[in-house]
Formats: structure tokens, sequence, C-alpha cells
């Protein structure tokens, strides 16, 4: 079944993976051999998983690949279906829930910078928001808070709906979050919530006495020369960059690329593009942002679905690969795009993909997952 706006808005900001919905096709399976860097890249097989994809109904995706100092990328189909421009590798798109992985790296070098600590009491940093003081930072990173996730606010998705161009502050989405039950007590499970890193986002300002995009841009972005990749805060993307589409509940093609992301704050508010990704987890996991037992933290993952290889770390999720191995990444999913970033733990193995669409066909994921498991895993 195909996803409709009207059903992705009780799914907001959310991690998705490209992986076959019930009832969807899937493609065929075979034993893999896990890949490292000096595996080559299936590049016409790749590149036919991405033109199927889109002759099955997705508008346009862009596809990073690396096998060591060996990177491709691969694009297919439109940035913008009224005037069939083709989109191309360096389209920014809005990376959603990846933004998390970047606010959880200024996080935790905050913490080596010993402004803060990861098992500080959240609310030591922010008094006025009354949480529980058995709420950590590392819970907040780590979904484990027990907090109510925003993005289940049904009344609240109805009016980002109903104004996509209005311009949301800390301030405002907190609340919002915290006037809902807990789903357990801190520390007692897992739960995906936007709201936790909302809260974050608070505590980095309180304690940089900044505003947290600002840290963002001088701590990680401007380091790395993530050239491509800002914070957003108006509802136009800058500089080249792909349409984001959606389909309304009847099935027709909407565009919502004009969308205030700071209704998402520091939980998916990002723009960039698939090669600055592909840096950011690379300088991550080599030690260019977070350094020793930080690092070591960040990596420290618990597990969160019954296959043991599944797990969170802060703001990183290890994910299981076809072919034995394991990769560390994020993924996001927002209205118009749906992303996912994976690098393995040395980074010499990258895949770095998005959508322009949130509403990917059912026909689509076998040729969408297919293509990943040819990036990561070789032909």
């Amino acid at each position: 079944m195909t996803v409709t706006i009207s059903m992705l808005a009780t799914a907001l900001i959310v991690p998705v993976a490209f992986a076959s919905p019930a009832g969807a096709g899937t493609a065929p399976q075979r034993t893999m051999k896990p890949c490292d860097s000096t595996c080559s890249i299936p590049s016409r097989a790749i590149q036919g998983e991405l033109n199927a994809a889109v002759a099955a109904g997705v508008p346009g995706m862009v596809l990073l690949v690396r096998r060591g100092d060996n990177v491709v990328t691969f694009a297919a189909g439109v940035a913008d279906v009224t005037n069939g421009r083709p989109i191309q590798a360096n389209d920014r798109f809005r990376i959603a829930s990846i933004t998390k992985s970047f606010v959880a790296a200024l996080v935790v070098r905050l913490a080596q910078d010993g402004r803060l600590g990861l098992d500080d009491s959240a609310a030591r940093y922010l008094p006025e928001y009354s949480l529980d003081p058995a709420i950590t930072i590392r819970q907040l990173l780590q979904h484990t808070s027990g907090l109510f996730d925003i993005g289940d606010d049904e009344e609240w998705i109805g009016s980002v709906l109903a104004e996509p161009t209005r311009a949301w502050t800390l301030s405002e989405l907190i609340p919002i979050g915290l006037s809902h039950p807990p789903y357990f007590a801190p520390g007692a499970g897992y739960h995906y919530t936007n709201t936790g890193f909302m809260i974050l986002g608070a505590i980095v300002d309180r304690v940089t006495h900044n505003d947290i995009s600002a840290e963002l841009t001088r701590r990680i972005l401007r380091p790395l020369r993530l050239d491509d990749t800002y914070v957003a805060h108006e509802s136009d993307l800058r500089g080249p960059h792909s349409q984001g589409y959606s389909l309304t509940p009847e099935g027709q093609i909407i565009d919502v690329t004009t969308l205030n992301a700071t209704f998402t704050g520091p939980a998916g508010d990002v723009i960039s593009t698939v090669g600055d990704v592909a840096a950011f987890y690379r300088a991550l996991l080599r030690g260019r942002v977070v350094q020793g037992r930080y690092l070591r933290e960040m990596l420290a993952f618990i597990n969160i679905d019954p296959e043991p290889q599944d797990g969170v770390g802060l703001g990183l999720f290890r994910f299981p690969e076809a072919c034995g191995t394991t990769t560390i990444g994020h993924t996001g999913g927002i209205f118009g795009f749906q992303s996912e970033a994976r690098t393995s733990a040395d980074a010499s193995v990258q895949d770095v993909v998005y959508t322009n669409t949130d509403a990917i066909p059912d026909a689509a994921y076998p040729h969408l997952a297919a293509a990943e498991r040819l990036a990561v895993c070789g032909a």
C-alpha cells in the first residue's frame, strides 16, 4: 500500500528504512559475503535498480556508494516533475531524522569539552520544564527516557499541516511533548522520541548561551567543511535542491517542498547532500568529531529488536546487513523525502540514499532494497 500524506502525518521525523512493507513484493534473496574497501562497486547493477524504482513511480533518487577511496554517486529520475529537470548528485534535500546524528555528535562533543555530563540529569539544565530528575542526557540521546514522542500528537500534527510555513520555537514544542504521559519510567525501555532531541537542543542553548543552530555550524559543520549543509529556519531550500513530493489521500502527487522545518527543531531540521552526509559519518567514525571514550560512548549499542544485531547508540543506529555484517547510521523521513545513511565501523564502506518522495510505491521497494544491498554488500 502506497503511503499518503495523511498517513505520513502520524509518523513525522521518524527513522524510515527502505525495507519492503507488508504486502509489497520482495526482491530475490541470496547469500552474500561481507564487502570491504577492496570490493568493486557494481555500478551497472545499482543504476539498473534505481532506474527500475523510478519506473515503478519514485520521482527521483540519489545514492552515494563508497569503497575505500572510490566514491560513486548515482542518480535516477527528476528533481522537479513540472519541468523534468534531472535530479543531480549534489542536490540538497531534507535529511530529517539523520539530523539526530549531527546533534548527538554536538552534545557528546560538549561532554568531551566538559560543558555537560552524559549522565547528568536533564532537569539540572532546564528546571522550567519540571522534567523527571531521573532522565539523563544519555537517555535522551538513546531514546530510553520514556518521554512521549511529539510526533504521536495528532492535534499538533494537524496544526503543522494547517500552517506548513509557520515558524516554531523549542519553547512551544517541548511543552506539547511533555503534556502527555511518558511511555515508561526513565531507562526502563526503548521508544523512539523526537521530544527528547528537542530537549537536547534546549540544553545546548542553555550550556553554550547560544542557539544550537549556531553551535552546530561552529563546532561540526564548519570544521568538517560541510559547505552544502545548514540548519533550516525558513520554508524554502537554498541553492540547488530537489523538490519533495507526497500524495493526497486521493492519490494525487503534490509538491510539499515549501515547509518550515522548525516544527522538527533539532530532531530533523538539517538540509544537506548525500556527499556531505557521507563525509560527516566518515569523519565521526574516524574520530574527527569526538575521540576516545566519547566516541566509544556513542557506539555503545543496546539491543532494541529481537535480532541481536539491531541496536541504538547515542544518536546512531546499528543495522544488520544481508551479507552478515553490520553498519552504523540513521534513517530519516519527512514530508517530501525519505533517506538512509549507513557506514561500516571503519568508515571504508558507505551507502547514503534519498528519494524525493515520502510516498514510495510498493513496487519500488524491492528495487530500493536491492540497490542498498548492492551498495553495502557488493555484487
